[in-house]
């Protein structure tokens, strides 16, 4: 598969540190006289950035990773949102900022050719978001501006793509990896809140000769991207400069902190496991004198009788077993996810070879690409090497972080198959039997049918693991 048209990404934002596909998932908000909602002030790196160079203000709140609110199991993890902060709102904030920016950029390159109704908005999201969160996107979008409330379900303005399968698309067409009709492979989309994993085999029609995706087997996916290495960096700073310290520290000195995590993401960006070199990141002097404060209060209480020490204070050594006690947790969750997905994809793919063609040979996964920020991991890449290397070809992306942003565009327009990973259908009313999960409470007499019905019952149009075509139409009949 081949591009037929060049797909431009941004990437220039204000104030990163590095060109980048990806603005940072960070808002700044402030709170202004006397009302409740606070307003979105700056956003991306320039939030970050303007955090870490002003003093701390209870006016002000830096908040980012809130895509991840979405997953209700990681929610509970994650700290408290601002007063009157939504993780809808906060979408719907960044999503608005977007909004401006892409408008602008489009103006300003092609004049007033393209206009606001004129875009088709694709919104990727983790293969493993329920539909409710899938749902909570598009509302997001709506109050973002993107499009009306009443087009949050027409495909001609906005769709929710899932983001292995766009980084599918990409791999297929913009990277020269020479896959042929036939062959079938595997998308790893690591990135910084989730692990998500899709599998597929490229199909050509004989009859047009049009190349298209069909999903081998249900996708999986598992909340355990980058972010989770950086707390476990966090609980390492917590038992070196004290819980209670740290956590004062990000209370009134957040600049400080965040400065610190800048100097953490490079570190651990960089680390392959190549060398028994030990690095260092410097303890902001705010947490030095909150370390020291410390220590002294344990000395004149007596519970210690170690003299300070200065050197002790300045850095946050990290061994190379630190390094991999904090990465391979992580490393080992995303390779266990690779290995059992598959193990599962090629018991599907015989199944339906022997089913399509009777064939009896023993087909296998060709290739996997590792897409996605954390996929750039040299650390993850040689693990994988290791674990998976000798069984299957693995590829990475000449930008594993742009497989998705670009893919998304050539997915709406190639569309293809997918595996449903949930039932779609109706609830409705038909006779009672023992086996009804509400037992006797759904129990009611119906008169005119003369027998126990149920109003519990749930018809399922579309089934769980189902192959459906893009714009296939099911039809049944019900009497009412």
């Amino acid at each position: 598969m081949s591009s037929s048209s060049r797909i431009e990404a941004h990437y220039k934002w204000k104030d990163q540190p590095v060109p980048y596909c990806k603005d940072l998932t960070a808002i700044l908000y402030e709170y202004k006289s006397q009302d409740p909602k606070p307003s979105a002030e700056q956003f991306g790196y320039n939030a970050r950035r303007t955090i870490t160079k002003s003093r701390t203000d209870a006016n002000r709140h830096y908040l980012s990773r809130f895509k991840l609110y979405l997953d209700s199991e990681v929610a509970k993890t994650l700290p408290s949102l601002p007063p009157n902060v939504t993780p809808l709102s906060a979408i719907a904030d960044y999503l608005s900022s977007l909004y401006t920016m892409a408008i602008n950029d489009i103006t300003d390159k092609w004049g007033g050719a393209v206009t606001p109704d004129n875009v088709v908005w694709f919104l990727t999201v983790p293969a493993m978001w329920t539909e409710r969160a899938k749902q909570e996107m598009r509302m997001a979008a709506a109050v973002a501006g993107l499009v009306d409330e009443q087009d949050i379900n027409n495909p001609n303005r906005l769709n929710i793509v899932l983001e292995p399968e766009a980084a599918a698309m990409y791999c297929c067409r913009e990277e020269d990896y020479q896959l042929e009709a036939g062959q079938s492979f595997m998308i790893v989309d690591a990135g910084g809140g989730t692990v998500d994993l899709t599998v597929h085999e490229l199909l050509c029609d004989p009859n047009t000769d049009e190349e298209c995706l069909r999903e081998i087997s249900r996708g999986s996916g598992k909340s355990c991207g980058s972010t989770f290495i950086d707390e476990a960096f966090v609980k390492y700073v917590k038992k070196i400069c004290g819980a209670a310290n740290v956590d004062n520290l990000i209370a009134s000195h957040e600049g400080d902190w965040l400065k610190m995590m800048n100097l953490w993401e490079q570190k651990k960006r960089d680390f392959a496991d190549d060398s028994d070199e030990e690095e260092s990141i410097p303890i902001p002097l705010s947490l030095r004198h909150l370390m020291a404060q410390d220590r002294l209060a344990e000395q004149w209480d007596g519970e210690s009788d170690n003299e300070l020490d200065e050197d002790e204070l300045e850095n946050i050594t990290i061994t190379v077993d630190d390094f991999r006690n904090m990465f391979d947790p992580i490393v080992d969750d995303t390779l266990n996810l690779v290995e059992d997905q598959l193990q599962r994809s090629c018991v599907a793919l015989n199944e339906y070879k022997s089913q399509n063609s009777g064939s009896t040979q023993d087909y296998k996964i060709d290739k996997i690409f590792f897409v996605g920020g954390f996929s750039a991991s040299e650390y993850l890449w040689k693990k994988a090497q290791e674990r998976l290397g000798g069984r299957v070809q693995l590829l990475r992306p000449s930008e594993p972080g742009a497989a998705v942003v670009k893919g998304a565009v050539y997915l709406g327009r190639f569309p293809n198959s997918r595996r449903t990973r949930i039932a779609y259908g109706i609830k409705m009313s038909g006779p009672w039997t023992p086996e009804n999960p509400a037992g006797e409470d759904a129990k009611k007499w119906n008169e005119s049918e003369n027998a126990y019905f149920a109003d519990n019952l749930f018809h399922a149009i579309v089934g769980v693991d189902e192959q459906v075509g893009i714009n296939e139409t099911r039809e049944t009949q019900y009497v009412l």
